[in-house]
């Protein structure tokens, strides 16, 4: 463990000497241009202003790339991956169980409708046989293919 922090600590020491080194030439090239610029006024006070001098890159070849692949790429993807699936498998379950309540509400209701219907009586207490008959129907159509 220790190992590895002396190496991050030097990584790290040498990305801050760098970026030491590129503020430093990059004050110089500032303080160089701004000379110029003084220069060019002073030379020409009465005329219009100068224009500034033109900076040209001073690579002819634009950079090639040094990003290196990152090597726990393929296992990123392998956990986004799972996740992904985890969030559909969740997603269905919720689905399938909100239709599971659904399917139990209706038959609950339909249970109070028969037991509504078979508990209905006339003005002199005897059951309504009209009803009893319907159901009696209804149980034998769905049984029949």
């Amino acid at each position: 463990m220790a190992v590895d922090r002396q190496a991050h600590s030097a990584y790290r020491g040498k990305t801050i000497k760098e970026s030491i080194e590129r503020n430093r030439l990059s004050s110089v090239k500032r303080k160089y241009f701004k000379e110029l610029e003084r220069d060019a006024r002073a030379a020409a006070p009465d005329s219009a202003p100068a224009q500034a001098p033109v900076r040209t890159p001073q690579r002819a070849e634009p950079r090639k790339s040094t990003q290196r692949a990152n090597p726990y790429q393929k296992v990123v993807r392998e956990r986004e991956a799972a996740a992904k699936q985890r969030e559909e498998e969740r997603a269905r379950r919720a689905a399938e169980i909100r239709q599971a309540a659904a399917r139990r509400r209706d038959a609950v209701r339909q249970r109070e409708k028969q037991r509504w219907k078979h508990n209905a009586r006339t003005q002199r207490g005897q059951p309504l046989l009209s009803n009893q008959i319907t159901s009696l129907l209804e149980k034998l159509q769905k049984d029949a293919p």
